[in-house]
């Protein structure tokens, strides 16, 4: 279903917009020419055929959060080692320099996790070479909603500390929800330096849960 809605959003931020009007989704797959490529569960199956359209972004924003928490047990540990305490550091200043004192050109944190769980669905059920920087992935257009501003998404790639590699990626994701919690609890940072071991501690007791983690 996942891939088939991906198919449906193309064909909606890429067609003629002026042509499409709000209707069930089911309606719109039948006007498709790739429509036999569709889902069955999203074309006729209820509740998901009768989705409006101007509701697809909600639907795909579930869909996707379900997907995440299956594909997560699946993960190689090669995507799962911890952040160094400099790597830390470097992503600490990085909010600290850029996001905190200019929001209207940076990702929100709630945005940057969304894109990076978007990354683990899309590419690391492939083989990718683990010292490669994250950020010359996160960049890709289509992981980032549409209606983000493409400056946004310049200034992230260009000023985002290029040592968080993809073999970061579960503990930059962690952070990154750590980061997000704080500040939607009581508004404060968290000393993620002075924190570090405590939030490795805990991530490395789940991978071991999970047989992932050695």
């Amino acid at each position: 279903m996942f891939s088939s809605l991906e198919i449906v959003l193309c064909s909606l931020r890429y067609g003629d917009a002026t042509q499409t009007e709000n209707c069930q989704i089911r309606l719109y797959i039948n006007r498709l020419p790739s429509a036999d490529k569709i889902s069955v569960y999203l074309k006729n199956t209820e509740p998901f055929s009768n989705v409006m359209l101007s509701n697809i972004l909600s639907f795909y924003s579930v869909v996707e959060e379900q997907l995440f928490k299956f594909i997560i047990d699946f993960i190689s540990p090669d995507y799962c080692r911890p952040l160094d305490d400099d790597v830390t550091r470097e992503i600490v200043k990085w909010w600290g320099d850029y996001y905190e004192f200019a929001k209207d050109r940076y990702p929100h944190p709630e945005q940057l996790i969304k894109v990076i769980q978007r990354f683990i669905i899309r590419c690391l059920v492939a083989s990718l070479e683990p010292k490669f920087p994250i950020k010359e992935y996160l960049n890709r257009i289509d992981f980032w909603d549409v209606d983000m501003n493409e400056e946004i998404i310049d200034n992230f790639y260009f000023e985002f500390p290029d040592t968080v590699l993809i073999a970061n990626t579960m503990s930059f994701l962690d952070l990154m929800k750590e980061y997000y919690k704080s500040r939607s609890d009581d508004g404060r940072s968290l000393d993620f330096t002075q924190d570090k071991y405590k939030f490795d501690a805990i991530r490395e007791e789940m991978f071991k849960k999970q047989n992932k983690f050695n």
